[in-house]
């Protein structure tokens, strides 16, 4: 199985990280690292970082060994906190990075999910779309 976290680092211009492909693989390295910090001996190999537009939107795929996809998904979710600090401050602190910020670099949304996992909670629409009236 495999988990996938989506999380957005504003802050930077995509646009311009793409023409520096050595920072571009430097920012990678440090999401990876932000992420497998909180995840005690989870190799690296297993993990993969891309990179998308929109500020930057960051999808890190994660493949647990088997039988521990639930437990490193809880950990995950344990620490969203941490690691969403750890991702602006590693990726803040990279040297070359000024040239490609936007503005204070901040790390937001965690939404996390993984093929084939029923989820612990199940979103139904309501009758009556967004804001509808709940009935009594």
């Amino acid at each position: 199985g495999q988990a996938n976290l989506l999380t957005v680092l504003m802050g930077i211009d995509y646009n311009a990280l793409v023409q520096k492909q050595t920072l571009l693989q430097d920012v990678k390295a440090q999401v990876k690292v932000a992420v497998l910090r909180w995840l005690p001996g989870f190799p690296g190999r297993r993990c993969e970082v891309e990179i998308c537009a929109g500020s930057l939107r960051l999808l890190i795929t994660l493949f647990p060994l088997p039988g521990t996809l639930e437990s490193r998904i809880r950990q995950l979710k344990q620490h969203e906190s941490d690691i969403l600090n750890s991702l602006a401050v590693l990726v803040s602190s990279l040297p070359g990075i000024e040239q490609v910020a936007s503005g204070q670099i901040v790390a937001s949304g965690f939404h996390l999910s993984s093929p084939g996992m029923t989820p612990t909670v199940q979103l139904t629409p309501r009758p009556g779309g967004a804001g509808a009236e709940p009935s009594t």
